[in-house]
């Protein structure tokens, strides 16, 4: 009977444990890009992990909102862990060149405050007025796929010229 209880405290305990480590709380903050230039826009969110609260951005300092806040929430429960989050997400547009610090966003919980990480946003001049966007695009471009004019000729495909002309 003591060996029985002694398993059931035992499991208990590491089914305790495993939810408290799995339940740690984070707060974070992350830059689209870390560099870009004057003219253009970045988007930065701050992501919590298992914890929520009451939420305040910092003041964006030498840049403009150009969009948000736009929030998403996520949970997940795999093998018994669980796991939440939820990200609130800025656009900003920088109005001068040079280094820009932002500072931490404030998360109040019942445990108490929570502060995310400082970001540097570098911005460089824009002299040709290049766009770029907010979000760099994952996506593999055209340039890394061969074209019709770097294959070799007898790959080539060529377009079929049988013309035939009709007089009415």
């Amino acid at each position: 009977m003591k060996l029985q209880n002694l398993v059931i405290a035992s499991i208990f305990s590491c089914a305790t444990l495993q939810i408290a480590i799995a339940q740690e709380a984070t707060f974070t903050a992350e830059l689209s890009r870390d560099t870009v230039l004057l003219g253009n826009a970045v988007r930065i969110t701050f992501t919590l992990e298992n914890t929520d609260g009451q939420f305040r951005a910092p003041d964006f300092k030498g840049m403009t909102q150009v969009s948000g806040v736009s929030q998403s929430s996520s949970y997940s429960m795999i093998n018994g862990v669980t796991t939440q989050s939820m990200t609130y997400s800025y656009y900003l547009e920088p109005i001068k060149t040079g280094k820009i610090k932002i500072e931490p966003a404030v998360l109040e919980t019942e445990d108490g405050i929570m502060k995310s990480n400082a970001i540097t946003l570098i911005v460089m001049d824009n002299v040709n007025q290049i766009q770029q966007d907010a979000v760099p695009d994952k996506r593999p471009s055209n340039a890394e796929f061969p074209s019709r004019k770097s294959l070799p000729k007898e790959q080539e495909k060529k377009p079929k010229t049988d013309l035939k002309t009709y007089k009415l």
